[in-house]
């Protein structure tokens, strides 16, 4: 019985650091749901695409999604790790230690991000023909723009680790929402813009069938 305390003291130490960290993680899989509905609801409403054509325009989008997300497959592993080990040297009081721990991740981070990102965004159109055999010159200028944006995300992989390992993690709670709030907007705003599409001088039909050929 006289260990019962402090295991339900660590238990609930345990739940304080936990829930911030998956509440965090949660609002990525959220974002992705509202942002497929409030894509397709634009193209549709605001661009009047049949239900069909605006699939088709959202696959794009969809397809490049598959290559922007294999820079931060990188930088997963990186950022698990260096959670425990600038951990534990912050418990051991070694500031220097830990700070070559986030100087060294931040370093290797780049090292794979950087590079892997700028081959995306330079390579994006034999990537797409390679990979899915698409050569279409549109799905390749969002490919780009994913693929600078990549770069971010293994950003915030890193510094969201590091913030962790400092016992920070509640701060997540409040940058999600926060980007939730400008991505939904940006998402509203350009999804329902016309040139964002394509051309403002084709038709609707047109362009939702020149998006589908291959």
């Amino acid at each position: 019985m006289t260990g019962l305390p402090s295991r339900l003291r660590v238990f609930g130490q345990m739940l304080k650091v936990s829930i911030p960290i998956t509440l965090s993680s949660s609002f990525m899989s959220i974002m992705v749901v509202l942002d497929t509905s409030i894509v397709l609801g634009r193209l549709q409403n605001a661009l009047m695409y049949s239900e069909a054509d605006a699939n088709a325009l959202f696959g794009i989008y969809t397809r490049g999604l598959t290559v922007y997300n294999l820079p931060p497959a990188l930088i997963v592993p990186v950022s698990v790790s260096i959670v425990p080990a600038i951990a534990a040297a912050i418990a051991r009081k070694t500031e220097d230690e830990a700070k070559s721990i986030m100087q060294s991740s931040m370093k290797l981070n780049n090292l794979l991000a950087m590079p892997a990102c700028a081959g995306i965004v330079v390579l994006s159109s034999p990537i797409l023909v390679a990979l899915f055999g698409d050569g279409r010159q549109l799905t390749a200028n969002v490919l780009m723009i994913l693929g600078a944006a990549s770069y971010f995300v293994c950003l915030q992989l890193v510094t969201m680790a590091i913030l962790q390992a400092h016992g920070f993690e509640r701060i997540a709670l409040l940058t999600f929402p926060a980007g939730a709030i400008v991505r939904i907007s940006l998402s509203y705003l350009l999804a329902g813009y016309r040139r964002s599409v394509y051309s403002a001088r084709r038709s609707p039909r047109s362009r939702a069938s020149w998006s589908c050929r291959r």
